[in-house]
């Protein structure tokens, strides 16, 4: 997981420098696992693909 996060930091050129940052990193990751937790339950359980 380590190894992810630093190479999303890295490859998006992303400097942390604040707490502020940590937050809307945090929020951006969340968002993207969110959307692909809800699309994998709609292919698994309702048969509909985006």
């Amino acid at each position: 997981m380590r190894d992810i996060m630093r190479d999303y930091l890295k490859n998006n050129d992303i400097s942390i420098k604040d707490g502020t940052d940590v937050n809307s990193i945090m929020r951006d990751m969340m968002s993207v696992l969110l959307e692909g937790a809800l699309e994998e339950e709609l292919d698994e359980e309702l048969g509909y693909s985006k």
